[in-house]
């Protein structure tokens, strides 16, 4: 008796060809498919694993400030001088603001503004520092006030001899929360005030404190 192979059926003949179509079809829709198949938010974040995306794979600019969660990245996370000044919040700046001048005069009882300088909105601590003399020829005094606005923060009397002469210094800080800061000073009689020098250092916040005996 004769033995030999059987042919296929026409019906698995078929069923293979239609399995290798379809495998093919799914191979060439994984090679097709790109960024811009996927529709905006089609892909949550709960569905990334963890450091699946690499820096590499983000497009400069990709990451901006209102996607990071806040507390997000941690002082260990940023590079040395990765972040400069101008890259903070005006609010959150250290920066520094002077202004001097050389000499005033004060003329009997008027009040005279001997420097000014205008900052711009945020905290800032400020000091103002001089040299207070006399010119009257008699016994004098002198009274200054550090303004923020129109508003005394500081304030100081000095009592000077009957010499014309450079007797005293003084120095007032204060605080300020931006705008226009003055020096004005008004002497019982004629009086001079030189190397004046106003300086303000911005901080991030200015707690006011209790005061103590």
């Amino acid at each position: 008796m004769k033995t030999g192979s059987r042919l296929p059926s026409p019906g698995l003949i078929v069923g293979l060809i239609a399995l290798l179509v379809a495998m093919s079809g799914v191979a060439f829709a994984a090679g097709k498919i790109g960024g811009k198949d996927i529709k905006s938010g089609a892909i949550k974040a709960s569905k990334i694993k963890d450091g699946a995306v690499k820096e590499k794979k983000l497009a400069n600019g990709a990451v901006t400030a209102d996607k990071i969660a806040p507390g997000a990245v941690g002082s260990g996370a940023i590079a040395d001088e990765a972040v400069t000044t101008s890259k903070l919040d005006p609010s959150e700046r250290s920066e520094a603001f002077a202004s001097s001048h050389s000499q005033v005069s004060l003329p009997s009882a008027t009040d005279t503004v001997a420097i000014q300088a205008t900052l711009p909105t945020g905290n800032f601590v400020m000091t103002v520092s001089a040299e207070i003399g006399n010119s009257s020829g008699a016994a004098n005094s002198v009274a200054c006030d550090l303004l923020d606005a129109n508003n005394p923060v500081a304030s100081s009397i000095t009592a000077l001899t009957s010499l014309n002469t450079f007797q005293d210094s003084i120095s007032l800080t204060g605080v300020s929360d931006g705008g226009i800061v003055r020096l004005r000073c008004n002497p019982d009689a004629g009086a001079a005030i030189r190397n004046l020098v106003l300086t303000a250092v911005r901080v991030g916040s200015v707690e006011t404190l209790p005061s103590t005996p």
